[in-house]
């Protein structure tokens, strides 16, 4: 089994992590039903067991469904037990990296964006699979990306205060587009955004 002093040896870009679930067809049932709903399974990640973990479905539910393909995941040590953590790391999010060839382009681009000095959210390789009935189904490689919430913000900032907000392909520095950014962290004044945009739509040099 593997442990973690803290949250950077778990993203390390070197290492090739196991992610098991075990799950029960009542968990693929509700998933189907309701994927962006957490139910609660089991996981070992790298053999170290945690119970009463939150997983839901990410992205395109329909095209992949767990009992089906390869579906990118969310995983919340957290959602049922407040405490639970793995190295620091309390959110998983495993990007299926379909339309990818190289299966590997989130991690390195990640990894050299460090390198650029640059606080960006890290990236580690990981295999995922789930038994079900004494059956192991191999879902297959896996990007493990860092979740931007407040433990992103105390690992990366001294001050770790403030608004942290999350877009997603919808969202962008325009007046409507400003609207589809989602509030991690904070209270939520939504100030800030609009600022970028209206400095951006002035043309103006003065950020």
């Amino acid at each position: 089994a593997a442990e973690y002093a803290d949250w950077q040896d778990f993203y390390d870009p070197t290492v090739l992590h196991t992610i098991e679930l075990q799950v029960e067809q009542a968990d693929l049932d509700a998933l189907a039903s309701a994927p962006d709903t957490y139910v609660s399974v089991d996981v070992l990640l790298d053999g170290v067991p945690y119970s009463n973990v939150g997983l839901r479905l990410d992205g395109n539910y329909q095209d992949h469904p767990i009992s089906y393909d390869k579906p990118s995941l969310k995983i919340r040590l957290n959602e049922f037990e407040p405490k639970q953590e793995h190295g620091g790391v309390s959110r998983l999010y495993l990007d299926a990296m379909h339309g990818d060839p190289a299966q590997s382009t989130v991690v390195l681009t990640s990894w050299l964006w460090q390198q650029a000095g640059m606080q960006i959210p890290r990236a580690a390789l990981a295999t995922v699979s789930y038994t079900l009935n004494g059956d192991t189904v191999f879902l297959g490689l896996y990007a493990s990306i860092e979740w931007p919430d407040g433990n992103y913000l105390a690992h990366h900032y001294t001050d770790a205060s403030g608004d942290l907000w999350h877009g997603d392909n919808n969202s962008d520095f325009t007046s409507g587009g400003v609207a589809f950014f989602d509030l991690e962290e904070g209270d939520g004044s939504t100030i800030s955004l609009d600022h970028v945009w209206e400095v951006i739509n002035s043309q103006s040099d003065d950020f």
